[in-house]
C-alpha cells in the first residue's frame, strides 16, 4: 500500500477520535488486564546498562527517536524503547477496555499506532455516528473491546526510527562507549588515586629536605636556653605536579542526549577523559621541582610564646640545602615544676633538691628509714609515707613530682613568664622528711621552709644564675620529738 494512503487513514482516524473524546465526560478510566507479558534481555541485548530512547512519530510523519536516557519513565509523549535489544519499554499486555477517553499512549486508546483493536468497536466509534450518554459513556457501541500489541508495527516504527536517527549504524557503537566511559572512568580514579598517594610520600616526605634554617632571635632572650626545634615550626608544602594535580576527575553526564548527538558526545567524553589522565599521569609522574612554600603559623613551641616571620617561598640550592631565614621574636616562656634549690641537713641525713629531683644521703654507718615526707608550697601541703630505706652512705634519688599533690603541681607552674614579672613575685617552698636510725627509738624530723624570688630561681634553672632565692632567715630545723606537720 501506498505510505502515503497509509499516513492519510491513520490521520483520518486520529481525526475521528479527537471527535470522539470531546464527546466523553471526566470518568476515569478503566480497564480489565487479560493477561501479562514480560520483555526480558533477548540473546541481541547489546551493553551492560539499560538504555533508553523516546520513539516519536515526526513532523512528516515519519517515526524517530528523540532523547535517550537511562531512566525507564515513561515519556509523556512518545514511546519508550530499550535500546540495547529494542525491545518495547512501555505496556504490552492484551488489555480488555470500556469506550472512554485516554491518553494518547494508553494501551486502550482506540488510535494507538501500536495495538490492534476490535474491528466493529472501532468501526463504531468512528463511522457509526458518536453520542455522549448523561454519564460520558458513547451509547450504541459495545462496554468494552480488546486491543492487543502490533509486534509488527512497533517493529517497522523501530527500524524507521533508528535510519531516521543515524542509529542504525551507531546504536552498537553508543551502548559500547557508555559503558566503555563508566569502565574508563572508574579505572582511572582508581589508577590516579594510587598516582596520587605514592606521589604524596614522595612528594610529602619533607622531612629529607635539607633546611638551613638562619634564625634571627630578638626580645625576651635572656630567657633563651637554645632549646628550640626551628625545623618543628616551619611546615613546608612542595610547589610540584601533584599539587596541580589534585582535581578528581568530573564524571561527564552524558545521559540524557539528543538521539542524533549522543554517539558525537560519547566519543567527545571519552576522549576528554583519556586526554585528562595522561595529563594528570604525566604530573603525577614527573620529579618534583625544588620550590617550597613556607608556613610559620606557630605561635608557642617548648613553653616559649613568640612572634615569627618567614618567607613564603624557598628553593632547593644544587648544593641540596634550602636556605631558610627565619625572624623569630620571644615574648614569653612557661615554666613547669619551678622548684628552688634547697638543701636540710644534720648529722645522720642530706636532702637536697636541686633540678626537680629529690636527693637521701645516709652519713651515717647504719641503715636510714624514711618513713614520711611532706612538700609545702604557698598555702599547699603535702604529706606522704613512702618508705624509703638507705643503706650506710646509700643516695637515692627521686623526682619532686612523687612527693606533690596535683594542687601543688598547679601552683608550681607559672605561665608566659617575663623577666619583670618573675622578679616581682614570690612563693613560698618548704620540705620534711621523718626518718629513724636501725639503733633509734624516735622519730627525727628534717625541716625547711623558705620564700624564694621567682626571676631568681627562674635563673637557677636555665643556668642564668646562680644567685640567693631566698629572701627569708634559714628556717632548717632538726626535731627528734615535735614534727611541724
Amino acid at each position: 500500500m501506498d505510505l502515503n494512503i497509509i499516513r492519510l487513514q491513520r490521520n483520518c482516524v486520529q481525526a475521528a477520535f479527537f471527535v470522539f473524546l470531546a464527546g466523553c465526560g471526566s470518568s476515569p478510566p478503566q480497564q480489565a488486564t487479560i493477561e501479562t507479558q514480560s520483555v526480558e534481555p533477548s540473546n541481541y541485548y547489546v551493553g551492560k546498562d539499560a538504555v533508553y530512547a523516546v520513539l516519536t512519530s515526526g513532523s512528516a510523519g515519519s517515526w524517530v527517536f528523540g532523547e535517550v536516557t537511562e531512566s525507564d519513565l515513561p515519556p509523556e509523549k512518545g514511546f519508550l524503547v530499550r535500546l540495547n535489544d529494542l525491545a518495547p519499554a512501555f505496556d504490552i499486555r492484551l488489555a480488555e477496555c470500556q469506550p472512554q477517553a485516554y491518553s494518547a499512549n494508553h494501551k486502550c486508546n482506540p488510535v494507538h499506532p501500536f495495538r490492534d483493536k476490535d474491528v466493529g468497536v472501532i468501526s463504531k466509534i468512528i463511522n457509526g455516528g458518536i453520542a455522549a450518554g448523561t454519564a460520558g459513556k458513547v451509547t450504541d457501541v459495545a462496554r468494552t473491546y480488546k486491543t492487543t500489541f502490533n509486534e509488527a508495527a512497533f517493529n517497522q516504527a523501530v527500524d524507521e526510527a533508528l535510519v531516521n536517527s543515524g542509529l542504525d549504524r551507531d546504536r552498537q557503537e553508543l551502548l559500547n562507549a557508555l559503558d566503555n566511559y563508566v569502565t574508563m572512568f572508574r579505572d582511572s580514579r582508581a589508577t590516579l588515586n594510587e598516582l596520587k598517594r605514592t606521589a604524596d610520600e614522595t612528594y610529602r616526605d619533607t622531612s629529607t629536605v635539607e633546611l638551613d634554617i638562619q634564625p634571627r632571635l630578638s626580645g625576651l632572650t635572656e630567657y633563651f636556653t637554645n632549646d628550640l626545634n626551628y625545623r618543628e615550626l616551619v611546615e613546608l608544602v612542595p610547589i610540584s605536579g601533584a599539587d596541580k594535580a589534585r582535581n578528581e576527575l568530573k564524571e561527564a553526564k552524558l545521559l540524557p542526549c539528543n538521539a542524533r548527538e549522543c554517539v558525537r558526545k560519547a566519543r567527545r567524553a571519552m576522549a576528554s577523559i583519556q586526554a585528562d589522565v595522561e595529563k594528570s599521569k604525566r604530573q603525577l609522574q614527573s620529579s618534583p621541582n625544588d620550590a617550597y612554600a613556607v608556613r610559620c603559623s606557630k605561635t608557642t613551641h617548648a613553653g616559649y610564646l613568640f612572634r615569627m616571620q618567614c618567607p613564603e617561598e624557598i628553593t632547593r640550592l644544587p648544593t641540596g640545602s634550602a636556605p631558610l631565614p627565619l625572624e623569630l621574636e620571644l615574648l614569653a616562656r612557661d615554666f613547669d615544676g619551678l622548684y628552688p634549690e634547697i638543701e636540710l641537713n644534720d648529722e645522720n641525713l642530706a636532702i637536697t633538691i636541686a633540678d626537680s629531683e629529690l636527693s637521701f644521703t645516709n652519713k651515717t654507718s647504719d641503715y636510714l628509714s624514711i618513713t614520711a615526707q611532706t612538700v609545702y608550697y604557698n598555702s599547699q601541703i603535702q604529706t606522704t609515707a613512702r618508705p624509703i630505706s638507705l643503706a650506710p652512705g646509700a643516695v637515692v634519688k627521686r623526682p619532686v613530682s612523687e612527693f606533690v599533690s596535683p594542687a601543688i603541681h598547679i601552683e608550681s607552674n607559672y605561665r608566659q613568664m617575663t623577666p619583670d614579672k618573675a622578679d616581682s613575685a614570690t612563693f613560698q617552698f618548704g620540705f620534711a622528711a621523718k626518718y629513724r636510725g636501725a639503733r633509734d627509738s624516735d622519730e627525727t624530723t628534717l625541716f625547711d621552709k623558705r620564700e624564694f624570688n621567682v626571676g631568681c630561681v627562674i635563673r637557677d634553672r636555665i643556668g642564668a644564675g646562680p644567685c640567693d632565692a631566698s629572701s627569708a632567715e634559714n628556717l632548717q630545723v632538726t626535731e627528734r620529738t615535735t614534727v611541724p606537720y
